[in-house]
């Protein structure tokens, strides 16, 4: 629904990018702005230069990763993030027969960038399962 895109729409960016492994259905491009959409699995890498990114979002996504390919999809942000990293993520409040989301830990993604000299964490709320950071250098 590109509601976050438009929200940094609202506030001044002007070049705005969407990625997703699913396409969104019906694939319907935003009439008020442009964004640049991708369909891409950030598993297999994001196809960026480093530091693109003034702000990079990754909104309900990371549960969804397998776990031995969470450190390589959390570098992948990292890599592409210039200034800021918003992370949120969401745990599974019931059992469904049929999802995709992975077991995994916040705390451990806490613990992850914690370990990463580069970024610096600025809010975190466990509960809420939400980090914003800044690059360091």
């Amino acid at each position: 629904h590109y509601r976050n895109l438009y929200l940094f729409y609202q506030v001044g960016f002007k070049e705005l990018y969407g990625i997703d492994k699913l396409l969104p259905q019906p694939i319907e491009q935003p009439k008020r702005f442009k964004v640049n959409f991708i369909q891409k699995d950030i598993i297999n890498g994001l196809p960026y230069e480093d530091k693109t990114f003034d702000i990079v979002l990754c909104n309900y996504v990371l549960m969804f990763i397998p776990p031995k390919s969470l450190s390589f999809a959390l570098n992948e942000l990292f890599r592409v993030t210039k200034d800021f990293c918003v992370i949120e993520t969401q745990k599974q409040f019931y059992e469904a027969k049929k999802t995709q989301i992975e077991q995994y830990n916040f705390k451990e993604i806490i613990q992850f960038v914690q370990n990463n000299e580069e970024f610096e964490i600025l809010h975190q709320r466990v509960y809420k399962e939400k980090l914003i950071l800044r690059r360091k250098i």
